[in-house]
């Protein structure tokens, strides 16, 4: 027999191994991290170590083809097993997000562990992966730690295209993949009324600043709110996806005389923010995940940004073909006039985002379909 022709040993199982690592106080931080290990464990086994998730995250992955684990040693042990077993091809995925973004010590420490565990995988035959990757400004101590890391990847997703346009300046062969939000259910429940305006902000120098002006931004954002929300018979609803995000909200619902929903690090926290979006006509946010969430639940989103900083969502919604939902901050005196106009098309606009959604959701989970035979 020619041996030429004899194929190597197949790997003909995979097994997919995770660390939850998210924010606590950032629920869309928790949300996608769930929602990727869901979608893994669709298909294969996945061992997610959750020391750092809260406790009714945990509880809804041991629902799924999901084993989790409380503690590091059983996580590592099981990992080491599956190391050892040649029928096995072991994948490790990366959290969506940033890895090192500081350089201090607790940042430098965090690269030199990353790399260590990089260098492991690779001696181990572990294929990394990522997906949802975002990589914004970076020190020169981060960036090189990303290009080694990123270099060892076989599958590098990022989800915008300044991070895109960054991976390839260091030279990690990233390719463009969808915000693990998309895999949220789309639904637009016409059961329920669409009575809210949804306002969700974080603190930027233009909503926080006081200015030498006859009004101040929080004013002006105040009487456009109160003028959107009576053209059209709205409530205004303010929602608190991140803990940092408390002082300006309250601030803000103080000025309008109504409440805040914010996320409080519980199940049913969450839930009563995505029970908001479902009333929302329109949600109003420059927080990246307010806006995806909201555009789930049949929402239009209306991304109120300021250039400088808020780059990613900018290129997100360019890149999607949304460009005409974005409203510049510097203008905002003029928001009550972007909403009108884009509620003249109020049909056509949902038929256009929900086709989208649509389309991201799809092209994502088609990439966490990705598998090679090694």
């Amino acid at each position: 027999m020619n041996r030429s022709l004899v194929p190597p040993l197949a790997r003909n199982r995979e097994t997919i191994y995770i660390s939850f690592r998210t924010q606590f106080e950032n629920l869309g931080d928790c949300v996608i991290n769930r929602l990727l290990i869901e979608e893994l464990a669709q298909s294969r086994v996945v061992h997610a170590l959750t020391t750092t998730a809260p406790p009714w995250i945990s509880e809804q992955l041991n629902r799924q083809n999901c084993k989790t684990y409380g503690r590091a040693g059983g996580w590592w042990l099981s990992l080491a097993r599956e190391v050892l077993d040649p029928r096995v091809k072991v994948v490790f995925y990366f959290k969506p997000g940033h890895h090192v973004g500081h350089a201090n010590w607790k940042g430098k420490t965090k690269g030199i562990a990353l790399l260590g565990f990089t260098v492991l995988c690779k001696l181990l035959r572990i294929k990394l992966r990522r997906v949802g990757a975002s990589l914004g400004a970076q020190t020169t101590w981060s960036k090189w730690i990303e290009t080694q890391v990123g270099k060892a990847h076989e599958l590098y997703g990022v989800r915008d295209g300044e991070s895109l346009a960054l991976a390839q300046l260091l030279g990690i062969p990233a390719v463009y993949s969808p915000d693990i939000a998309f895999l949220l259910p789309y639904h637009n429940d016409v059961s329920l009324p669409r009575d809210y305006l949804g306002v969700s902000l974080r603190a930027r120098a233009w909503n926080t600043t006081p200015v030498p002006a006859d009004k101040s931004p929080q004013e002006i954002l105040t009487a456009m709110i109160q003028a959107i929300a009576a053209r059209y018979r709205l409530t205004p609803q303010l929602t608190a996806q991140v803990t940092f995000d408390r002082q300006l909200t309250a601030a803000l619902a103080k000025r309008l005389s109504t409440d805040v929903i914010e996320f409080d690090h519980s199940a049913a926290s969450e839930r009563h923010i995505f029970q908001c979006y479902e009333r929302c006509r329109l949600v109003i946010s420059n927080r990246l995940h307010s806006l995806i969430f909201s555009w789930s639940a049949g929402a239009i989103p209306v991304p109120i940004v300021d250039r400088s900083v808020d780059q990613k969502i900018v290129d997100l919604f360019n890149y999607l073909g949304l460009g005409a939902l974005i409203f510049d901050c510097e203008d905002l005196d003029q928001l009550e006039a972007h909403v009108t106009r884009l509620l003249e098309h109020e049909q056509d606009w949902k038929w256009r985002l929900k086709k989208v959604f649509s389309g991201q959701q799809t092209e994502l989970r088609n990439m966490l379909k990705y598998d090679r035979t090694s």
